[in-house]
């Protein structure tokens, strides 16, 4: 798991969101289990409240590259895949109170998938990096 693409996925627009997780890294059919904490906006609690559901996301990202063709031809192939592993949800009403300022705990149990790879970075150009996306389609976060 990993966080270098934290603008390109984080959407906080009316609440912020902690994830901790028991570990960091993961193989092949490992559960992740952890606590996700929404500290909503006093101006979003009621509209979360309205559907208190949240999708969680594991996205696998593999990068490597080789050498292609010979001689005058020979050039470098880059291969760049990115696929959605596992996901689930879960609904958080029952864990809500009215006294939220310390956050709303949640919290989760994702099995990896048996055929997802290990979390690998052997350089730029060679790698496997994996996410955990948290989304409350409710606030569009």
């Amino acid at each position: 798991m990993g966080g270098d693409l934290y603008s390109e996925y984080n959407n906080e627009k009316n609440l912020s969101i902690n994830i901790e997780s028991n570990k960091v890294c993961f193989f092949p059919g490992e559960i992740m289990t952890g606590t996700i904490t929404l500290f909503p906006f006093i101006q979003s609690f009621e509209k979360l409240m309205d559907n208190p559901k949240l999708n969680i996301t594991i996205t696998q990202l593999k990068r490597y590259s080789y050498q292609a063709g010979s001689g005058k031809h020979k050039h470098t192939v880059v291969k760049k895949e990115e696929n959605n592993i596992a996901s689930t949800s879960i609904d958080f009403g029952a864990l809500v109170s009215m006294n939220y300022s310390a956050g709303i705990k949640i919290p989760f149990s994702i099995q990896i998938p048996y055929d997802a790879y290990p979390s690998i970075n052997f350089t730029y150009n060679g790698y496997v990096k994996h996410y955990i996306i948290v989304e409350l389609p409710n606030l569009e976060a």
